[in-house]
């Protein structure tokens, strides 16, 4: 055994938190690690010109004037106090080891804010970044030493290199080790890095019911594959590998809108939740939905889209069609075809749902019961009274036609993320969320803790918008504080039945525990 581990070298870089002590200390500091035999490679003749140098400059400090006086002062205080007779002998030499090998490990690094600085610095006056660097590059020269010796294979582990240090560093620092000898193991929570390996070479270590699951994204993806899934696996997306529970949305309208909804209904963003919420820009759901599987992580991905119904009326011949009808009718076909490629991709597939706005999102925003919301909007897009009057008299209609057009006309004139960026700020604990978007909250997250729902019903009777008959029910504040988080919800279940809370914890209760 012993014969086989003296055929592999290993460096291991620590997580960074207190480097500068480290490169203090004797045993953690990898410049001594560095250093340690070098004594043995020096010449001779350097070696003892060195030593008698340091000897000659300890008997010249010990010698001065100022130093013998300290020494001597020092000596008649003692005297004074105990007497001749218990005074010990006291000298102030000067003590610079004069054996090299204790010499080099009073060498210490100076760092210049620039390669060509004229002023460099103790490494104790750096930033933590610009220390950890220090560290990091002492580690990898290290590591390149032992690459040159003639091993079977080398192991460089890294842990959290991601402290402190920008993320273009974080990226460039793990695409450069590499190597046919080497085996690099970087145990990270740094998106970048995430983003900048192969997901053919990463592993997720999740927790699951007080046990720890290995998880490999790529496990069964061919290679075309495995490279269109790194293509979309940027710093954003790459927060997928650390979640409890992902939902993936078309655009920017809903990743704004969710969290906020949530945070300003609820009380709870995503990120408290362990909830990814992360945007595609596009359609194409597949190319990341696909690492949610049995064979590769398992974790719940909800997918959120739109169903793009034409909300207004459309003639039963097509060429009948004028542009509005047209467009309608298009953007329609769009997304049964959307529908009909994701249902194949659920299929059978117990990680992954997709759930749909039967319009498109603004319309089914407004259409429950938010009119409210859009038009505290309407101030901020058109100046005129005149204007702001028809705007919120269509808003206000009872026909998806009316107010879905008018809803289209906002979005189109400031644009659908400014309008939603908008729309986040008239949002209230009473606004309703879409029933689609508590279901893919539900499904995303299904083992939300008891304490955590109770959290959400206390907002949420806090914010006083529950109704008289709902408070009554629930009594007061204080006394709903003290009960058991399974009591607190039994009760506010039964208190507010129609409630937007409710209506989320049946949900979970549908898609039940993973």
């Amino acid at each position: 055994m012993s014969a086989i581990h003296n055929e592999f070298s290993c460096t291991f870089a620590k997580a960074l938190r207190d480097v500068v002590s480290d490169l203090r200390g004797y045993r953690t500091n990898p410049l001594l690690a560095l250093l340690r035999g070098a004594e043995s490679t020096i010449q001779i003749e350097a070696a003892e010109r060195i030593t008698a140098a340091v000897s000659q400059l300890n008997s010249d400090i010990s010698a001065l004037p100022e130093v013998k006086g300290i020494a001597t002062g020092i000596q008649n205080t003692l005297q004074s106090t105990v007497g001749h007779t218990y005074s010990p002998s006291v000298s102030i030499e000067s003590a610079l080891p004069d054996r090299l090998e204790k010499l080099l490990q009073k060498l210490s690094v100076t760092i210049g804010e620039t390669p060509g600085a004229s002023y460099r610095e103790e490494l104790a006056e750096q930033s933590l970044g610009g220390a950890n660097l220090i560290y990091l590059a002492l580690k990898m020269l290290e590591y390149e030493l032992k690459l040159s010796s003639d091993r079977v294979a080398h192991f460089l582990l890294i842990e959290e290199p991601e402290a402190h240090i920008h993320t273009h560093i974080q990226k460039t620092l793990f695409e450069k080790q590499s190597s046919k000898k080497t085996q690099v193991i970087v145990s990270t929570h740094s998106t970048h890095i995430s983003s900048a390996a192969k997901i053919g070479s990463i592993n997720v270590l999740a927790r699951r019911s007080n046990q720890a699951e290995v998880y490999q994204p790529a496990r069964g993806l061919s290679n075309k594959i495995e490279g269109r899934v790194e293509r979309y696996l940027d710093a954003v997306r790459s927060t997928l590998l650390f979640a409890k529970g992902v939902i993936l949305v078309e655009g920017e309208t809903e990743l704004v809108m969710i969290p906020a909804m949530m945070k300003a209904t609820l009380g709870l963003s995503p990120d408290e939740l362990g909830i990814s919420v992360i945007s595609m820009d596009c359609a194409f759901f597949q190319h990341i939905a696909i690492l949610f599987h049995d064979d590769r992580i398992r974790r719940r991905c909800s997918i959120v889209t739109d169903l793009d119904e034409a909300f207004i009326d459309l003639p039963d011949e097509e060429d009948e069609d004028d542009d509005e009808q047209k467009h309608a009718r298009a953007a329609q076909k769009v997304g049964a075809r959307r529908q009909e490629s994701l249902s194949a991709l659920v299929e059978g597939n117990q990680w992954i749902e997709a759930f749909y706005a039967d319009h498109t999102f603004e319309v089914d925003f407004t259409g429950t019961n938010n009119v409210r919301e859009v038009k505290d909007t309407v101030d901020k897009i058109y100046p005129q009274n005149a204007k702001r009057n028809r705007v919120k008299q269509a808003l206000d209609s009872d026909s998806i036609e009316d107010y879905g057009r008018q809803v289209f006309k906002l979005a189109d004139k400031v644009g659908k993320v400014w309008f939603s960026l908008l729309l986040t700020e008239a949002l209230h604990a009473d606004t309703v969320m879409p029933s689609y978007i508590l279901r893919a909250i539900a499904f995303a997250a299904p083992d939300i803790r008891a304490d955590a729902l109770k959290h959400m019903g206390l907002f949420r009777v806090k914010s006083e918008t529950l109704g008289e008959d709902i408070m009554g029910a629930l009594g007061s504040v204080e006394a709903l504080g003290a009960l058991a988080p399974e009591a607190f919800i039994a009760k506010y279940r039964e208190a507010a039945p129609d409630d937007g809370l409710t209506e989320l914890l049946t949900y979970i209760e549908e898609y039940g525990n993973t």
